[in-house]
């Protein structure tokens, strides 16, 4: 029973692994790091997941090049989320990129990607 306890616990860490390398991704998108967005990053991050752990994000962030692929991740997501966390996501990815007041190309081609990948309108 414990084991099955320990895989949940695994899943719901890699889940949110997989969010920090999303957001991370978009706040190095327009090759800049404001710290507008990474605020945002954190406050909406921190009121979707209870768990969101700020001084693990801000690390994610800081370590920009050791990133997964935003596609593949987003691939990845795409299996184990329903629809409605899905535009959680890509909400939440939507903020990070305007709260600097502008939303780059390269940040726009990353939510499009998603939304994209899994079929969101």
């Amino acid at each position: 029973m414990n084991e099955a306890i320990d895989d949940g616990e695994d899943i719901a860490a890699s889940l949110l692994d997989a969010m920090y390398a999303l957001a991370a991704t978009m706040i190095g998108a327009d090759g800049r790091i404001e710290e507008a967005e990474i605020a945002t990053a954190v406050r909406v991050g921190s009121s979707l997941v209870l768990q969101f752990d700020t001084e693990k994000f801000r690390q994610t962030c800081n370590n920009l090049d050791g990133l997964p692929n935003f596609a593949r991740v987003v691939e990845t997501l795409g299996d184990v989320l329903d629809d409605t966390e899905k535009d959680l996501l890509v909400d939440y990815l939507q903020q990070i990129a305007a709260a600097d007041g502008e939303v780059a190309d390269e940040e726009a081609a990353l939510i499009d990607l998603a939304r994209q990948t899994w079929n969101l309108t």
